[in-house]
């Protein structure tokens, strides 16, 4: 019963977002679109809630549960299990895209704008609503419903990826509403500045939500997948990233349009195609075109539906804007001027997109069409991105003062940074370079951020951080990618493997039985320079009802570096393969995710509070 009434709510939520679609020709009262789109958000968010229902109490009638759950699984995995999955993720999708829906039609705006915006909105809810009941029901029911269920993956089990797909999706499903007014823009009479005002709130939360996410599955994937790092430039992993910088590149367009109005054209192209790369991410994870342990389906029907969804608003989009867009004239920039180098920045960040989407479509066109695999790893981003970074430092480093920069600043940030390279293993040119500019938008942010917090302003507060957090994680990647120590070795009990400055010592393995999991945990000290650091704890568990098999990593955090040490296969005699990774700076690289996310936040509550 509780799936029946689940689903009957998902089947009048794409029928009010139809109704939504077809009213503006009908009604002109926005009182009524306010009214649908609080019913619409009050369906999709109790259908959903009545899905981890069925999750929480292993309601196993439900397909969707018995494939995805078991009675013995945490209950946190319980529920996360929800959006785990192709299924569940997709109601998810609807569910926040009707959320930004309700929050758009009781924001402020001009009356005709805001029509469209909710007009191609309905739109997108109901294609994708349509999608969700007809090729990727939740709610589809098993006759007669098995005693138990079959699991989730166990490297889905786990905090992170707890948190991860709904911090994306808040990212992901929010740019719909760039897109929606984007579109409505073309064909409605609002002032470009007002539009760029409007519009810049949501994306900036989608945004912010985005980075978040990404921060939370690399964090992830760390933790959990024994490899001793945080970013493989794996398919799905770059699905995430494309949108996030055509959405970076449009949070800078839409600034410049909100004070000068140049740049507009650029701005309303960037919102269509920033919603339109989240629609094709979301193919490359769903499609099992791509190969990964974060991708949900292998069902190519339903990845081709959705392509056919993202090729229809993609379509809609760039017809409108060559259309309509021929009537908006554009200001001229002058050189040198804010405008010219946000613009050049959008360049810069439009390459490294190119160069992303690159290398991770290529490969699947060319097994497409010639049957051939291949993998683009990081040897071709690396040589590519890596001066585009550096490229970007300086931008933003000279951006905000056109006049020039105090020498003074160049000899601190030149003299720490020499310290800093003095002590790396290895030298690099391109990489002492990023790292020089990297320690000059540190120091420049901070005091950037001091003088603000003097005169108790808040001007440039959000662009000062956000400045400061990418800075954070260019230094923190460099330093990591150039310092980092690995070594695998055969360790019997009690000994002592040294290297370097480093060492671990074996001091037991145990064997213990988890919730859902039988665990093998070896027990290790830790010493740098002959000083104790602590234990680490790695593991190996068996799940017996996924018949999987996870490697748990033991890590010991410190401030500059991390202890990272992961275990393999034992013998009779208690022998067992370690290995050990020597991790600089990577606990600075989440908190510089972490920072973007509260710059974000910082900004839309300055933005609201304006408006209120």
């Amino acid at each position: 019963m509780t799936a029946d009434i689940a689903e009957f709510l998902l089947v009048l939520s794409t029928i009010l977002a139809c109704s939504q679609m077809v009213l503006f020709g009908v009604t002109q009262k926005i009182s009524t679109f306010k009214t649908i789109s609080v019913l619409n958000f009050i369906c999709a968010l109790t259908s959903f809630l009545l899905l981890i229902l069925c999750f929480a109490v292993s309601d196993f009638s439900v397909a969707l549960v018995a494939n995805h759950s078991h009675m013995s699984k945490p209950f946190i995995y319980k529920i996360s299990a929800a959006w785990a999955n192709h299924e569940g993720s997709m109601l998810m999708w609807v569910l926040v895209l009707v959320s930004f829906n309700m929050f758009f039609a009781w924001m402020p705006s001009t009356n005709k704008h805001k029509f469209l915006t909710l007009n191609v909105q309905g739109f997108i809810i109901a294609m994708f609503g349509i999608y969700t009941l007809v090729l990727s029901n939740p709610f589809a029911r098993i006759y007669p419903a098995p005693i138990t269920g079959l699991g989730l993956n166990p490297l889905l089990q786990d905090i992170g990826l707890a948190m991860h797909p709904p911090m994306l999706y808040f990212g992901y499903v929010g740019f719909s509403i760039a897109y929606s007014s984007a579109v409505a823009a073309l064909f409605s009479s609002i002032n470009i500045r007002d539009w760029a005002k409007e519009t810049l709130p949501f994306i900036m939360l989608s945004w912010c939500f985005l980075s978040l996410g990404i921060t939370l599955g690399s964090w992830w994937a760390y933790r959990e997948l024994g490899w001793g790092g945080y970013w493989f430039w794996d398919p799905v992993e770059n699905a995430s990233l494309i949108p996030w910088l055509s959405a970076t590149a449009l949070l800078h367009t839409l600034r410049i349009i909100a004070k000068t109005s140049q740049l507009k054209s650029w701005g309303i192209l960037l919102a269509i195609l920033t919603f339109s790369l989240s629609g094709v991410g979301t193919f490359l994870v769903r499609s099992g075109s791509v190969t990964s342990v974060h991708s949900f389906a292998t069902d190519p029907a339903r990845g081709v539906a959705i392509l056919c969804i993202v090729v229809a608003l993609l379509t809609l989009g760039l017809v409108s804007f060559l259309i309509k867009n021929k009537s908006h004239s554009e200001p001229h920039i002058q050189f040198a001027s804010p405008t010219f180098l946000i613009a050049l920045n959008n360049i810069l960040i439009i390459f490294f997109t190119i160069v992303v989407i690159t290398g991770t479509i290529y490969p699947v066109i060319l097994e497409l069409l010639f049957a051939q695999k291949i993998s683009v790893g990081a040897p071709y981003y690396n040589s590519l991105l890596a001066p585009t970074v550096a490229a970007l430092l300086a931008l933003c480093i000279f951006a905000p003062q056109i006049k020039g920069t105090p020498v003074y600043k160049f000899a601190i940030s030149g003299l720490i940074s020499f310290c800093i390279i003095y002590v790396l293993p290895e030298f690099q040119v391109l990489a002492a370079l990023i790292i020089w500019l990297a320690v000059h938008l540190i120091l420049d942010s901070i005091f950037l951020l001091y003088k603000l917090y003097k005169k108790s302003v808040a001007g440039s507060f959000g662009m000062a951080l956000a400045h400061f957090s990418f800075a954070l994680l260019a230094l923190s990647i460099t330093i990591n990618s150039l310092s980092q120590l690995e070594i695998e070795r055969v360790i019997k009990l009690n000994q002592r493997l040294t290297f370097g400055s480093y060492a671990v010592k074996l001091l037991s393995i145990d064997y213990y039985k988890g919730p859902n999991y039988l665990s093998r945990m070896a027990k290790f000290e830790a010493w740098h320079n002959n000083k104790y650091l602590g234990e680490i704890t790695p593991e190996t568990r068996l799940y017996p009802i996924e018949n999987q098999q996870t490697v748990e990593s033991g890590i010991l955090h410190t401030l500059l570096y991390d202890f990272y040490v992961t275990t393999g296969e034992t013998n009779q005699n208690q022998d067992i393969v370690t290995r050990v990774y020597i991790r600089p700076m990577v606990s600075f690289i989440w908190l510089g995710g972490v920072l973007l996310f509260i710059t974000g936040i910082i900004s839309v509550v300055k933005i609201l509070v304006k408006k209120i």
